[in-house]
């Protein structure tokens, strides 16, 4: 199993696509430095650039061939860290800079692009008092694999880490993202980075996964929360812990996880998802409804192919129980595995008979 992109058991078949990283940059009283390296280009190769956007501010540079780039942020004055805002470029996406201003740093975005076209975006945000950061490889994301709200991202606790850190945490993720991974190995790197720099919230996140994935859900918690803590604007995390609630039926908790969440990124599809369920077991039909029609309106409703549970359910709420019987059946026909497929039965049944 994939489980960087099958993630957390939960609801179902519940499916975690991709994982996000946030950085976030912050600039010292002098140059910062920015470097790194951009893994796994377009196909057919080409010069990639390599844009940063800060408020006020922006700068350029291009890859060489082997995919390394340095950037150097110039430190802005103290009346430009007052008043400085996310500039309101029209050609932008909404989500192109986070809604809060680090205490002390400026919020930028780093900006990949090949043939004038962004491929990916990373939300940057470095706490005061570093000079250099290596950001390492970021691998390109695949443009037929990822979505709306599937960029990669990274946090500053991982950008200042140790290199040995670093490596570490990477080759866990590698590990991770194997078909048939090696819970153990993951297990092991992870610790020896956490061990390293016990700071890094990408490496608590990951251990959080693994640990989920060896059937010890209160550890994974307890990771998730750590790396919350370290990262607050990991929409990535609060989904996690959103699917742990939903799978202990704690809908009020995931609910409002998910909406963390959506406050962070409104397009990540896996918080609409859980909302869905979170919002029709509380009751708030409309809600679930509004969230059940945007993972459809994706495109990407596939990924999620249980959602037409949730949409069979609010049918029946309307009364329309032929409509709804017609869902599930089809769903169970082409989802014979499901997990709840005795309790669509019963509920199936019971439709039936009302109708009858």
């Amino acid at each position: 199993m994939d489980y960087l992109r099958g993630g957390l058991r939960t609801l179902a078949a519940l499916t975690i696509v991709g994982f996000n990283v946030a950085p976030s940059v912050a600039i010292q009283a002098q140059d910062l430095v920015l470097s790194g390296r951009l893994v796994n280009g377009p196909a057919g190769g080409g010069s990639m650039a390599v844009r940063l956007r800060c408020p006020g501010f922006q700068t350029e540079t291009w890859a060489t061939g082997s995919g390394f780039f340095t950037l150097r942020m110039p430190r802005p004055t103290e009346d430009t860290l007052l008043s400085s805002s996310p500039p309101s470029d029209h050609d932008l996406d909404d989500d192109f800079f986070s809604a809060h201003q680090l205490r002390g740093s400026t919020d930028c975005t780093l900006e990949v692009l090949a043939s004038g076209t962004v491929l990916t975006r990373f939300r940057i945000a470095v706490p005061q008092g570093l000079q250099h950061v290596e950001i390492g490889d970021l691998e390109l994301p695949d443009p037929a694999g990822r979505g709306p709200g599937n960029r990669p991202t990274v946090h500053w606790t991982s950008l200042s880490a140790p290199p040995e850190a670093s490596a570490a945490c990477r080759e866990a993720r590698q590990e991770l993202d194997k078909d048939r991974p090696d819970l153990v190995r993951a297990d092991r790197l992870l610790r020896t980075a956490l061990r390293l720099h016990p700071k890094m919230a990408e490496a608590w996140e990951l251990l959080g996964i693994v640990e989920d994935a060896a059937g010890d859900a209160g550890s994974a918690r307890s990771d998730f929360e750590k790396s919350l803590e370290l990262n607050a604007d990991s929409y990535e995390t609060y989904t996690f812990l959103a699917q742990l609630d939903a799978r202990e039926k704690k809908w009020k908790e995931a609910f409002e996880r998910c909406n963390s969440a959506l406050a962070v990124e409104p397009t990540c599809l896996r918080a609409q998802y859980l909302r869905a369920f979170a919002a029709y077991n509380l009751g708030d039909f409309d809600t679930a409804r509004i969230s059940c029609q945007r993972v459809r309106a994706s495109g990407e409703e596939d990924r999620f192919a249980d959602i037409a549970v949730v949409e069979a359910l609010l049918l029946a709420q309307e009364g329309k129980t032929v409509e709804a019987s017609s869902i599930l059946q089809f769903f169970l026909e082409h989802n014979p595995g499901y997990e709840y497929r005795s309790a669509l039965e019963d509920q199936l049944a019971i439709w039936a008979s009302s109708g009858e």
